[in-house]
């Protein structure tokens, strides 16, 4: 009974994490609008070299829902899933700190690379929310 308790205390804190994550891809956003950084959403014209890095950087995706599936949902217990949640939701941040800086360095006011990479990082960060295992409860 004990361990369940932790267990559940332990998800709660997970959570928490996720959630705070979760949150900082919005408030890079009101920081790059505050900044008026971002004038409008539009589809770019031309690319520069780190604008192209921070689309590539949508790849990272892709590792970490391949990480998640094969290294995550497997394990029995949370307190072993604690190490690859966390491996996964910094790829997912990377992805949207990249962004940020394309969109902050650059001077032409579109919003389109932030927007396109932190809505892939937020739905891979929604994949990826804490769940206790499969068999929990279960002897």
């Amino acid at each position: 009974m004990q361990e369940q308790i932790e267990e559940k205390q332990q998800l709660m804190t997970l959570r928490i994490i996720w959630f705070a994550l979760n949150c900082s891809l919005l408030v890079y956003g009101y920081g790059l609008f505050m900044a008026h950084k971002i004038s409008y959403i539009g589809t770019p014209v031309s690319l520069s070299l780190f604008q192209q890095l921070a689309l590539a950087n949508n790849l990272l995706v892709l590792v970490s829902i391949y990480f998640h599936k094969n290294k995550i949902l497997p394990k029995n217990s949370l307190r072993d899933r604690l190490t690859p949640y966390v491996m996964c939701w910094a790829l997912n941040e990377s992805i949207v700190v990249t962004a940020f800086a394309a969109t902050f360095l650059s001077n032409d006011g579109n919003g389109f690379f932030y927007v396109v990479n932190a809505s892939v990082a937020l739905l891979a960060n929604i994949m990826m929310m804490p769940r206790l295992p499969e068999n929990y409860g279960r002897p």
